[in-house]
């Protein structure tokens, strides 16, 4: 089995060696790589040019794992109408993605870790209905966002732009958060176009020595199938911590085969080989 697991990329890495410790070789075998990255554009191109170099065909590319998203006005303004709101961050982004990276190769993200709830008093939080969660009241945002994206995925298939959507955090959406009308219409876009849309989520243990944690990992299960396109653009345990490399593969490769092991999810990429200045080291 040939997992699909990367690395993501931030502005600032620790990232020697990377190269010809994971990318060359998957290329030399014919194995499509995961590269992601956040405002790190280079990553994804060297690994878009080395396929390239070595004579794949673009089918074989579009396989890889390959995403980018500028690191700014990454959370919608909430505010906004959600086309409104979705056309501004889209022409913000769009005039800022690197012209070398090939569009019909490389996802481009936009949106990270949105509110998947509101406090009713914040703004923008009126005409949304009142929920309640954990004993408080909230106002739901997931309507309002999957309208958002869908403005976003409809500019993106007019561009002839790959696009991954929504970036939900670790633990978020709430399951029942899939099933309203507007999600509904948004998965229904995404199934139609699976080489060209994908959701974007985060999937993390949140704790230091396991990936075991059913409410988060494999959380994306949720979704109401059949299932779109999915690219897990950060997994792993906590912000700062990993397992000692022996035992962090280990656990890697057992999660994977749980939940993970699925033609719809394209990649997962650890996060991250560059976390605020420090490092994982060897992983």
């Amino acid at each position: 089995m040939k997992m699909p697991i990367g690395f993501k990329f931030s502005a600032v890495n620790a990232a020697d060696g990377w190269g010809a410790r994971y990318l060359d070789p998957l290329i030399a075998a014919g194995v499509p790589p995961v590269v992601m990255a956040i405002g790190a554009a280079g990553p994804v191109w060297v690994a878009q040019e080395k396929m390239r170099r070595a004579g794949w065909t673009r089918d074989a590319r579009r396989r890889a794992g390959l995403v980018f998203r500028v690191a700014d006005f990454d959370v919608p303004e909430y505010s906004l109408e959600p086309a409104r709101s979705a056309d501004r961050q889209y022409d913000y982004h769009a005039a800022r993605w690197p012209k070398e990276l090939d569009r019909d190769v490389v996802w481009f993200g936009i949106v990270n870790e949105p509110a998947h709830l509101l406090e009713p008093s914040a703004q923008g939080a009126g005409g949304r209905r009142l929920v309640q969660v954990g004993g408080r009241q909230y106002a739901d945002n997931a309507e309002w966002l999957a309208a958002h994206a869908r403005q976003l995925a409809a500019r993106a298939l007019a561009d002839g732009v790959r696009l991954s959507l929504l970036g939900w955090s670790a633990g978020t959406p709430e399951p029942w958060q899939w099933q309203g009308a507007a999600m509904t219409d948004l998965l229904a876009l995404l199934r139609a176009n699976p080489d060209t849309l994908a959701l974007d989520l985060h999937e993390y243990s949140l704790r230091e020595d396991s990936l075991e944690a059913p409410a988060l990992i494999g959380r994306w299960q949720a979704i109401p199938r059949p299932w779109p396109t999915i690219l897990v653009t950060e997994f792993g345990w906590t912000l700062r911590a990993a397992p000692a490399v022996g035992e962090g593969v280990r656990q890697i490769e057992t999660t994977y085969r749980k939940w993970y092991a699925r033609p719809e999810v394209r990649g997962l990429a650890l996060w991250t080989l560059g976390k605020e200045g420090a490092a994982w080291g060897d992983l």
